[in-house]
């Protein structure tokens, strides 16, 4: 059965029609990788796949590509909640997941009082953000913004190539500019 290919938009293009191990060329490592969003053909099957293959919750805004192997991408999941709220611990997952396959490795783990959730990817660096368990933005919010009691999030990354602790990412000046454009963008289309 053939499987359908996926569009990246700052990453290499999937023509429709060709199947993901027709992709030969990784994502250029010094470019912003968002890799799948909701709405993108693909992002719902890998959704759905990885919430049946481990019993958790997908959180994960978007799919990174991996930049060295470009038919992977990578996520964020919950699972168990333990404790009692608000001072309770979440079991925060980011596994790598082939698309050909449908193979999931388990990359990080832990058991925090937050949700994590990929942004992108940068070079060796999966962007993620951090923000309280029951935090729920609108379908407008800028998650490149942080701080604060309206945006309660912290930018935090991995490096893949060494991914033993998240570290705080200081946002670049492009990211941020991208997240005010695609905020204003988004509340333009919901006017």
């Amino acid at each position: 059965m053939k499987k359908l290919a996926y569009l990246f938009i700052f990453g290499i293009l999937l023509l429709p029609g060709c199947t993901t191990n027709e992709v030969a060329s990784p994502v250029d490592k010094t470019s912003f990788n968002p890799g799948l969003s909701p709405g993108d053909e693909g992002w719902s099957t890998v959704k759905d796949k990885v919430e049946s293959q481990t019993g958790e919750v997908v959180q994960s805004t978007h799919f990174p590509l991996s930049n060295t192997e470009a038919d992977h991408v990578y996520l964020t999941t919950s699972g168990g909640y333990t404790g009692m709220y608000p001072e309770g611990k979440q079991v925060n997952n980011v596994y790598k997941y082939q698309l050909d396959s449908e193979v999931l490795e388990l990359v990080y783990d832990e058991e925090e009082n937050r949700s994590l959730m990929t942004l992108g990817m940068r070079g060796a660096d999966l962007i993620l953000v951090g923000s309280p368990i029951d935090y729920s933005p609108g379908p407008c919010t800028n998650l490149w913004q942080a701080g604060g009691n309206e945006f309660p999030v912290v930018h935090l990354s991995l490096n893949i190539d060494a991914p033993e602790t998240l570290d705080e990412y200081v946002l670049p000046t492009d990211l941020i500019e991208m997240g005010l454009e695609q905020q204003v963008s988004c509340e333009e289309n919901f006017s």
